[in-house]
């Protein structure tokens, strides 16, 4: 393949991410999460994709089907809302009635329950945590090894006695996370 037919193809799959975005109502921010989820935090930008990246996310994003509701008026209303963890598919606010009715659960990347306060001391202790398991990402822009936030907030997700965020969670939720992972981290070694 010469290197003019490999440009044309990733900007043919540029665009096809773009409109495949468009039509189902995803934003920039949420493209990008949607991105750094798929590449395990490696990069948030399309240009840091490998052309074969960039067709596994074409299929990916194809298969994702997110139709429309109908609302009162029988017209079909977008449901994606960027950032949350819900999405609407009310064409009116206050309409309640449908809201509810349409409300369908978005996933939220792992990454972003391992999201942490630098400043908040048992965030730090987790974090310890987690690259005393060895689970660690190499961070260019640190120039070192970071504990991997993906697995973090997997583990989060699958094993924690508090299935929310870190940064959603109470003291008292984040002892019982920290005991959580000190018990995982004793039968390791």
């Amino acid at each position: 393949m010469t290197n003019e037919n490999i440009k044309q193809q990733i900007h043919l799959l540029r665009q096809r991410i773009f409109a495949i975005c468009k039509r189902n109502g995803i934003d920039e921010d949420a493209r990008h999460d949607i991105i750094l989820a798929f590449t395990n935090s490696r990069t948030q930008s399309l240009a840091g994709l490998e052309l074969h990246e960039m067709r596994e996310l074409v299929n990916r994003l194809s298969a994702l089907s997110l139709d429309t509701c109908v609302d009162g008026a029988g017209k079909g209303v977008p449901q994606v809302k960027s950032g949350s963890k819900f999405a609407t598919c009310a064409s009116d606010a206050d309409n309640a009635r449908v809201a509810n009715s349409c409300q369908q659960s978005i996933e939220i990347p792992d990454y972003k329950y391992g999201l942490f306060d630098i400043t908040n001391k048992q965030h730090r202790t987790i974090l310890s945590l987690v690259q005393s398991l060895g689970h660690n990402v190499w961070n260019s822009r640190y120039g070192r090894y970071v504990a991997d936030l993906s697995w973090l907030g997997a583990w989060i997700k699958k094993y924690a006695k508090y299935k929310k965020p870190l940064l959603e969670q109470t003291k008292k939720e984040l002892q019982v996370t920290i005991e959580q992972l000190g018990r995982v981290v004793d039968t390791h070694y």
